[in-house]
C-alpha cells in the first residue's frame, strides 16, 4: 500500500511539509479514489449540509454538544504549550481552534471531506490561525513515528471499519507516554430495531458496544485511562440542541429551506429516540501509549 507522509516541524513555524513516499502522481490518485469511494461530499456532508448541521452545533462545529462539550472534553486534559495535538475528522475546525486558543498548542486537523476542509481552512485564514488542516483519509496518510502529544477525534471513527489498524496507526503517531481522546457513536445490544438497522446501513456506520470499543483500543496497544458509556450526557446535548433549533426556526428559514429544517427535527428526535431504545450509545475513550 502506498503512503504519503507528514512531518510536523518542531519550530513555531506551523508548516506542514509533505514528504512523498512513492510518486506525486501516483499517490494524488489514490487518495482521490479514496475520497470518491467516502462520497460523503454528495451526501451527509454537502455543503448545505455541512451549514445546517452548524445551525445546531454552534459556530464551527458540526459534533455533539459544540463548544459547550469540548470544553467539558478537555477540563481534565493536561496539555502544555506548544504540544503537538492531531484532529481527526477535524469537520469545521472548531476543536481545532479551541485547542489552539486555550493551550497554545500547534495543531493539525485532518478530513476526508474536501467540503469541510475548504470551509475550515477559510475558517482559518478568517481568524488568523495557524491550524494546518488537511485533506485525507486518516486510514490511508502517515506522519512521522511520534510527532503527537494528542490525538483527538469527535464522532468520527463510526466511519471506520478496520478501527484496530487507524488504533495501531495513532499509537505509532503518538510520542511515548502520548495519549488519544475519542468519542464516538456505539450501539447497544445486538437485536436493533429495523429502523437503526436502516440507518446505520445507510450510513455505511460500523458501530461497536463500549466494551468491544475499549478491547479494539487495547488490542491496538493501547492503554486505557478510561473508557465508558457517556450516552446520558449525548441526550443532555441533543435534547439541548433540539430545543434550540426549535428557538431559532424563523432565523434557519431564511437561510434554509423547510425540508432542511424537518430533516434535522426528525434527525434528532430519532437519535434521542434510539438512546432511550438502548440502540445508540454514545462513548468516551481516553487512553495513552505504553
Amino acid at each position: 500500500m502506498q503512503h504519503f507522509y507528514y512531518s510536523i516541524p518542531n519550530g513555531k513555524d506551523s508548516t506542514v511539509t509533505r514528504h512523498l513516499s512513492t510518486a506525486t502522481k501516483e499517490i494524488r490518485l489514490n487518495q482521490k479514489n479514496s475520497l470518491t469511494n467516502s462520497q460523503l461530499d454528495t451526501t451527509q456532508y454537502t455543503v448545505n449540509s455541512i451549514l445546517r448541521y452548524e445551525k445546531v452545533f454552534g459556530h464551527n462545529f458540526v459534533s455533539t454538544g459544540g463548544i459547550k462539550t469540548t470544553q467539558e472534553l478537555f477540563a481534565e486534559i493536561d496539555l502544555t504549550p506548544g504540544a503537538k495535538v492531531l484532529d481527526i475528522g477535524s469537520g469545521l475546525g472548531g476543536s481545532a481552534f479551541f485547542i489552539e486558543n486555550n493551550y497554545a498548542a500547534q495543531v493539525t486537523g485532518i478530513d476526508i471531506s474536501n467540503n469541510m476542509i475548504k470551509l475550515s481552512k477559510q475558517r482559518a485564514s478568517d481568524r488568523n490561525s495557524k491550524v494546518q488542516f488537511i485533506l485525507g483519509d486518516c486510514t490511508k496518510m502517515e506522519f512521522e513515528p511520534e510527532t503527537f502529544h494528542l490525538i483527538y477525534s469527535r464522532d468520527s471513527f463510526l466511519h471506520i471499519k478496520d478501527k484496530v489498524a487507524l488504533f495501531k496507526k495513532i499509537k505509532s503517531w503518538l510520542k511515548p507516554s502520548g495519549k488519544t481522546l475519542i468519542t464516538d457513536y456505539c450501539c447497544g445490544s445486538s437485536n436493533w430495531p429495523n429502523e437503526f438497522s436502516n440507518y446505520i446501513k445507510e450510513r455505511n456506520y460500523t458501530l461497536h458496544n463500549i466494551q468491544t470499543y475499549k478491547h479494539l483500543l487495547e488490542q491496538a496497544g493501547l492503554k486505557i485511562i478510561q473508557g465508558y458509556d457517556n450516552t446520558n450526557r449525548f441526550v443532555i446535548a441533543l435534547e439541548t440542541e433540539l430545543k434550540h433549533l426549535i428557538s431559532i426556526k424563523e432565523e434557519f428559514l431564511q437561510n434554509f429551506a423547510q425540508h432542511d429544517y424537518e430533516d434535522l427535527i426528525q434527525g434528532w428526535e430519532k437519535k434521542i429516540a434510539r438512546t432511550q431504545q438502548g440502540s445508540q450509545k454514545w462513548g468516551y475513550f481516553y487512553a495513552k501509549k505504553n
